[in-house]
């Protein structure tokens, strides 16, 4: 897997847990300026997420992206 060959795994990880998957069951539980799954998809917001998370989520899926295999590199 790309992620584990470029050894980003603690990284990619520790975002997802934190800004995408974190545990949101009700409005109450919102992170305020986070742009988590399960609060977009419920449309739990009173405000959307600033530019600069907005553009976060941007940079980490182009990050993604663009990952190449490490392994194929170094040969």
């Amino acid at each position: 897997m790309l992620i584990e060959k470029n050894n980003c795994k603690k990284v990619i990880n520790s975002y997802c847990d934190e800004f995408i998957f974190y545990s949101c069951s009700n409005s109450s539980e919102v992170k305020k300026d986070v742009p988590g799954r399960h609060s977009i998809a419920h449309s739990w917001y009173e405000e959307y997420p600033s530019k600069k998370m907005a553009l976060n989520a941007i940079f980490f899926t182009d990050f993604l992206l663009n990952l190449n295999d490490a392994s194929m590199e170094n040969s």
